[in-house]
C-alpha cells in the first residue's frame, strides 16, 4: 500500500520551507530494533498485517526516503530509551532563538452539533462523499485506511486537499507574524 500523502511531502515541505523558517527531523531505528519495539507495543505495523513486520519495515523505509533525504538531522535511537532522546532532540528544537509556533489543531464535527466554540478557521467540506451512507464504512472513522482511501479515490477531494494545503501555507505565516505582535 502506498501512501499518497508521504509522495506529496517533499514538494509540500519544500514549498513551506521556502515561505516559514522550517527544520525536518528524522528519526530512524535498525530494523532488529524496529521488530522488538512492534513486539513490544503488540502492534501491527501501519503497512498492515498483511506481511511480515520486517517487510512492512522495509516497503516503510522505500517510502520515507525521499522525506528522510530532506531531513537535518537524522537521528539514529536504535539505542535511545525515551528520556535519551528527549535530551538529544530538545536542544535540536529550542534552538539559541525562541521560534514562534502557532498551536494549530484539527477537529471533525458535524453541523448537527454546532461549530466547535473554539475554531479559529472552519472548512464545510460537506460537499465532498460522506462515507458514513456506506453500509461498509458505518462502523469506521476517517482514519480507517479503507475509508481513507474511499474518500481520496475522488477528484474534488484531492483538489480540495491541494487547495486547503495552499491557502494554510500561506496563512500560517501570517497567524505566526500575528501572533507574534500581540
Amino acid at each position: 500500500m502506498k501512501v499518497p500523502a508521504l509522495e506529496r511531502f517533499p514538494a509540500l515541505y519544500k514549498r513551506i520551507r521556502r515561505m516559514v523558517p522550517t527544520r525536518l527531523i528524522f528519526l530512524e531505528a535498525d530494523e532488529s530494533s524496529l521488530i522488538r519495539r512492534f513486539s513490544e507495543t503488540r502492534r501491527p505495523h501501519p503497512l498492515g498485517t498483511a506481511q511480515s513486520v520486517s517487510a512492512s519495515i522495509r516497503r516503510e523505509r522505500e517510502q520515507l526516503e525521499p522525506i528522510r533525504k530532506l531531513a537535518d538531522p537524522i537521528i539514529n535511537t536504535t539505542k535511545f530509551n525515551v528520556h535519551e532522546l528527549r535530551e538529544t532532540i530538545s536542544p535540536d528544537l529550542r534552538g539559541t532563538k525562541r521560534v514562534a509556533r502557532y498551536p494549530g489543531a484539527g477537529n471533525s464535527f458535524g453541523y448537527r452539533h454546532g461549530v466547535p466554540a473554539d475554531s479559529d478557521l472552519v472548512f464545510d467540506v460537506r460537499f465532498l462523499p460522506n462515507p458514513n451512507y456506506i453500509p461498509a464504512f458505518k462502523n469506521f472513522s476517517g482514519k480507517h485506511p479503507s475509508v481513507a482511501r474511499y474518500i481520496r479515490s475522488f477528484p474534488q477531494t484531492t483538489e480540495f486537499i491541494e487547495r486547503i494545503s495552499d491557502l494554510l501555507i500561506y496563512l500560517l505565516p501570517h497567524y505566526i507574524a500575528k501572533a507574534r505582535a500581540t
